[in-house]
């Protein structure tokens, strides 16, 4: 009994197993991963040495900064001495290639790609964020260094000669928000700060407006709604505030929580921004602050960005929590991923060059992550787009724009790795085929598309989308029914 017992159970988890195996379509792969020792606070990318290929910087509380190459591989670690909670890249001295900058527990390191410290500059605390801008216009970076303490908090502007060009000092939360942005247009840069309000100084010094909010988390600068004036975005608990460069309120939507990171994107290149907000949720906006959607992410969002991952030339939103989610604009979530412990920074960026973008995560795990969509899957996925909305359009008599489409998938299916199901071929070149017989369009590019048609034996030693996803449900059901008999054999006993 105890046998026919554990036969069911091996038998009941292999029918779930395949069940679950038969909805699984991974959307990208973990390229690789880099292990520090403590968690990682901050990544950056850039291509320092200039040979194309990007690297990582990333700072972490194991004390190092660490340069990591485009295939994961350590480049070099250097010892800070104490935890490192900033890195940032800019070409300092216009030779043409990136310095790395890194914020410690007091100092800003400059190095170049070969790990040689070329400055030092000391803060009075920690440093949390750092950035760069042409502060004074002289067509060169300056950096923008910021330190803090409980509630003592310094601001520094300084050039590569660290000669410091502004500098304040303030009490209140810490300025995670900070942006060089000129507001007014007069040729003149404003230091724009998030703390405990949105506060606008001149290149003076000289406080020019404040705008009260709650602790302000991230800030952008930007024209969403591409009227020629610049608005500044600030994330609060729990509201979004859109500020004229003025100082007035334009418009603010509430979350229900913390937002801890705001991003602007024309995700279709339409010429209409979106803003990516990461709160309690994930939200999407209009540039008038309408809510397009909200995608629950199970955990508060700690950095969103958007890129396009798949090749379409449309991008994907990405926010990282203690999941990574990548959704596309119409809310469909097309990957996502559990590292051990939640997110603390997601970028987006063609690392090896290749025309595709990379997605690299990191977080609390110690881990770097690099994940790259799957050329199979993308052109699975391109096709059916195509062969969809062909058929549509034949089922309507659309035939020309019909036509079209269908042309559009049959060039998919010549590419390498595509795996679509030899049937759904087929049924493209038979409505093809009927097209052309219905409009007789003798010069028509479809007998072009037709002349390269895939023989039956070569369909037959195709390995298609349809056959693996038939696969497990054949199983599945062979093993429900000899469930059904195990048990009803085990009754009769009874």
């Amino acid at each position: 009994m105890t046998t026919i017992r554990n036969l069911i159970g091996v038998l009941s988890l292999l029918y779930v197993i395949n069940i679950v195996s038969a909805q699984i379509n991974p959307y990208m792969t973990l390229e690789w991963r880099y292990l520090a020792r403590e968690a990682i606070n901050d990544i950056h990318i850039s291509d320092l040495n200039g040979d194309g290929k990007r690297e990582i910087i990333a700072a972490s509380y194991d004390n190092h900064i660490h340069l990591i190459s485009h295939n994961g591989s350590k480049i070099w670690k250097y010892n800070a001495k104490c935890a490192v909670f900033s890195v940032y890249a800019g070409d300092i001295d216009n030779d043409g290639c990136d310095e790395i900058l890194a914020g410690s527990c007091r100092p800003v390191h400059i190095f170049d790609y070969n790990m040689n410290l070329k400055s030092k500059f000391v803060t009075k605390d920690d440093v949390k964020k750092i950035i760069t801008a042409d502060f004074d216009l002289d067509d060169k970076l300056d950096i923008i260094a910021v330190s803090g303490s409980m509630r003592d908090h310094t601001i520094y502007i300084f050039n590569d000669n660290f000669d410091i060009l502004w500098q304040k000092s303030f009490r209140g939360d810490f300025p995670w928000g900070i942006a060089i942005s000129d507001l007014d247009g007069d040729g003149k840069k404003e230091v724009i700060v998030g703390s405990s309000y949105l506060m606008v100084y001149d290149n003076e010094r000289r406080l020019r407006w404040k705008f009260d909010t709650n602790t302000i988390y991230d800030l952008i600068v930007d024209d969403i709604d591409m009227d020629g004036g610049k608005e500044i975005i600030v994330g609060t608990h729990p509201t979004l505030y859109v500020i004229t460069n003025d100082g007035n309120l334009k418009w603010k939507f509430n979350t229900f929580g913390t937002i801890k990171s705001v991003h602007i994107s024309d995700l279709e290149g339409d010429g209409e921004k979106e803003i990516i907000v990461g709160s309690d949720k994930l939200y999407l906006l209009d540039s008038k602050g309408n809510l397009i959607w909200d995608f629950d992410t199970n955990s508060s969002v700690n950095k969103v960005t958007s890129g396009d991952l798949d090749w379409d030339s449309i991008e994907e939103i990405v926010s990282g929590s203690k999941k990574i989610h990548v959704i596309d604009k119409s809310k469909e979530v097309e990957f996502e991923y559990s590292p051990y412990r939640e997110v603390s920074d997601i970028e987006i960026s063609d690392l090896d060059d290749d025309g595709k973008n990379e997605l690299i995560s990191a977080g609390k795990d110690f881990t770097v992550y690099c994940f790259k969509a799957r050329e199979i899957y993308i052109n699975q996925k391109r096709f059916y787009e195509f062969y969809e909305r062909g058929k549509n359009l034949f089922d309507k008599g659309d035939y020309e724009n019909a036509r079209i489409e269908l042309e559009k998938a049959i060039n998919i299916t010549k590419l390498p790795n595509t795996g679509i199901s030899p049937d759904d071929i087929n049924d493209c070149h038979s409505m093809l085929n009927k097209i052309n017989s219905i409009i007789s369009t003798s010069t028509s590019t479809l007998q072009t598309t037709l002349s390269t048609t895939p023989t039956t034996s070569s369909l037959l030693t195709t390995t298609t989308l349809e056959e693996t996803r038939g696969f497990p449900v054949i199983y599945g059901v062979i093993f429900g029914v000899m469930i059904i008999i195990v048990a009803a054999i085990l009754m009769k006993k009874r």
